[in-house]
């Protein structure tokens, strides 16, 4: 008799169990997560982009047109006058002589060898495999 009570009880949260499991199987989305995962998601969205693009590329492309007129007119250009010497307007043909740092002055400029600079330290680092 105890061993069919406890039966009786087991088969009982059993099925309580088994519910509760189906009740969050679905709202948890178990299938969603499951396709997720294995991947099984993303090969239909690859799979509708194709054939989305397939549908695309088959359609006849119709040019627009354009409603409105166009005016067709001649631009002329406008170079600005060099009031700075320093600042000049390059056409499309100038060609760089020489490549490096070039002064705007026309200044020469003397540098000496000690022309406010002070070595303070001088450091020597030696690299050896010797080990200590």
């Amino acid at each position: 008799m105890i061993y069919q009570i406890i039966s009786w009880i087991g088969f009982g949260l059993a099925a309580i169990f088994l519910l509760i499991a189906i009740i969050l199987f679905f709202s948890f989305d178990i299938i969603s997560l499951h396709g997720e995962v294995s991947g099984k998601t993303a090969a239909k969205q690859m799979k509708e982009i194709r054939e989305q693009n397939r549908k695309e590329a088959n359609r006849r492309r119709v040019p627009i047109k354009n409603e409105y007129p166009v005016k067709e007119e001649a631009v002329s250009r406008t170079i600005p006058a060099a009031e700075d010497e320093k600042t000049t307007v390059l056409e499309d043909e100038t060609i760089l002589l020489e490549e490096g740092t070039v002064l705007l002055s026309n200044e020469e400029q003397n540098i000496s060898e000690n022309d406010g600079l002070i070595l303070l330290e001088d450091v020597m680092e030696i690299h050896t495999n010797e080990t200590i």
